[in-house]
């Protein structure tokens, strides 16, 4: 089973236990930064949203217009019921077309590590060839994996996820073209990278 379906199989339980706000903080901190640099409007991708809480629920409350895909129907149900003005796809991030645009910014928390070490390349690739090249302000992404290297069981599938650490994510995100990595950390302890276009 991949993450996609299991993650359908096991929505209702995955919903009652984001109901925490760990995590909101960062994102909301994150969010100032792209109001702090004053563009003339913000788009941001969620990738990975689930039922939209609490992440693509303070980029909405920021002000932003948001677009997010997740692959689990049950969780794209939930976020079109609570945030109707997100405009939401039920798909693979694997397969997405990203809406076939361009965004000030990406957030994808607890979904890059899921994927095995290749699709994970491959969708931070795909992930910064969609930010816009603004000639004054810049782009910037934002993801969760631990800053360990490492393998683990994934707490709410039961599916092995891994971690290529933070050398080989850095390495990774400036081959994209990305620069200026920074690190946040949540107070459930889970790692974020943040990047610069």
């Amino acid at each position: 089973m991949d993450s996609a379906s299991a993650y359908e199989q096991h929505a209702e339980s995955f919903l009652r236990g984001r109901s925490s706000t760990i995590g909101s903080r960062v994102i909301s901190d994150w969010a100032k930064l792209l109001v702090q640099a004053e563009y003339d409007s913000v788009s941001v991708l969620d990738v990975g949203c689930g039922g939209g809480y609490p992440v693509t629920q303070t980029l909405v409350e920021s002000g932003f217009t948001v677009y997010a895909i997740d692959s689990s129907p049950t969780l794209v149900n939930t976020i079109r019921h609570r945030l109707p003005a997100v405009e939401v796809r039920c798909e693979r991030v694997q397969d997405s077309d990203f809406f076939n645009r361009q965004f000030t910014a990406i957030v994808a928390v607890g979904v890059v590590f899921l994927l095995p070490e290749a699709e994970q390349i491959a969708l931070l690739t795909a992930l910064a060839d969609r930010l816009k090249r603004h000639p004054q302000n810049r782009s910037r992404m934002l993801f969760s994996a631990p800053k360990e290297a490492g393998k683990w069981i994934d707490q709410n599938t039961g599916l092995e996820c891994h971690s290529l650490g933070y050398d080989r994510y850095c390495a990774v995100c400036r081959a994209s073209g990305l620069a200026e990595i920074d690190s946040y950390v949540d107070r459930g302890q889970n790692h974020y990278y943040s990047c610069v276009s």
